[in-house]
């Protein structure tokens, strides 16, 4: 793993204790196979980070298409708010 997958690993395992503590409010029977559902994915993830990658080179910021995406998506927030 390398140090631009530290931040993302810990996050992963701040999600993993985060659903681990909210699986304890579930009903008994669904507290263990959330948790299992949890730790599994979260060892998934980790197995991803740690998986070696090819160094990519920077991106170029499109402008139009950015301002596309906040369009569609203020469009979307006010069609939902029934503006």
């Amino acid at each position: 793993m390398d140090g631009a997958s530290i931040g993302p690993a810990v996050g992963v395992a701040f999600g993993c204790v985060w659903g681990i503590a909210g699986a304890t409010a579930l009903p008994s029977y669904w507290q263990g196979p959330t948790i299992v559902s949890c730790v599994g994915i979260s060892a998934v993830l980790l197995a991803v980070l740690a998986l070696p990658r090819k160094r990519r080179e920077l991106g170029i910021f499109r402008g139009r298409m950015y301002g596309m995406a906040v369009l569609f998506e203020s469009a979307a927030i006010l069609a939902r708010s029934g503006c």
